[in-house]
């Protein structure tokens, strides 16, 4: 791998945003450096099954998109594990980040027309979710919806071999009837099965080399996103496999600012960043 492409900057800020079972989930903070009166928002949600990883994976991230005048933000959000938990509580985590978030925009200067989800695998489905009018409504009741959704990668299908993110521990024999029923709510929880007029609008990046997440999930979600009416452009780029955003990773870290430095570019473009410079 080449020397490191990118900056290695902390959080100005980690505090916890919510509490529950006796768990304290925290938030990192990255502020621009520039006053800023009306400051864009990006929520950088990682990657790694839903099972694994952690908010530090994005830093780097969310620094570049704070030095271009946004407040970028890491939630912690709660992993699925063997013995509890499901995919409804990554997603209720997502949820209360932004309600954290919003609830902080006077203090933090925030332009709350101006947010941007932006997510890795499935962190991307995680932001494609953020975005999605008919799941938010199933996690809060207000609805605040990102102007724009980044998902890179992004797993937008749970009702296939992603049906394990509704429980771990849900391997028992099952009846039809409870077949049935963990279906359906896998398609209710499926950004490619509820895509409605309003929702956010989608900027899809996926590798074509990725055989994780293979590209034509993200080519059938931009194509339904298009019969829906919602805004979206889909990005399939050639040779970059799974994960292609994340730095010390599968590719060089020179190949990964160069792909951020375009999601920044088309961010700068619909006025969601401040500068690109």
């Amino acid at each position: 791998m080449t020397s490191r492409q990118y900056s290695c900057r902390a959080p100005d800020l980690t505090t916890v945003y919510k509490r529950i079972l006796g768990q304290e989930l925290l938030i990192n903070c990255f502020f621009p450096f520039a006053h800023v009166t009306a400051r864009p928002v990006v929520i950088l949600l990682h990657g790694g099954g839903w099972t694994r990883e952690t908010p530090e994976r994005l830093f780097p991230h969310a620094a570049y998109f704070a030095e271009r005048g946004a407040v970028a933000v890491c939630p912690q959000y709660r992993l699925i594990r063997e013995e509890s938990g499901d995919i409804t509580d990554c997603l209720q985590d997502c949820f209360s980040a932004l309600a954290f978030v919003c609830g902080n925009s006077e203090k933090w200067k925030l332009d709350l027309q101006k947010i941007t989800a932006f997510g890795d695998s499935a962190g991307g489905y995680l932001a494609c979710c953020l975005g999605n009018g008919k799941i938010a409504s199933q996690f809060t009741e207000n609805l605040t919806l990102p102007a724009c959704v980044v998902a890179l990668n992004p797993i937008t299908d749970l009702t296939g071999e992603w049906l394990f993110a509704l429980g771990l521990q849900k391997k028992e024999k099952q009846t039809v009837s409870q077949w049935t029923m963990r279906y359906e709510l896998a398609k209710a929880l499926s950004p490619l099965y509820t895509i409605s007029q309003g929702d956010s609008e989608n900027l899809l990046y996926h590798g074509l080399s990725d055989t994780v997440v293979l590209p034509q999930m993200s080519k059938s979600y931009a194509d339904r996103l298009t019969e829906c009416g919602v805004q979206n452009e889909l990005h399939l780029l050639t040779g970059l496999s799974h994960g292609f955003i994340l730095y010390d990773y599968i590719h060089e870290n020179q190949i990964v600012s160069e792909v951020l430095q375009k999601i920044g570019a088309a961010l700068f473009q619909r006025r969601l960043l401040c500068t690109i410079v």
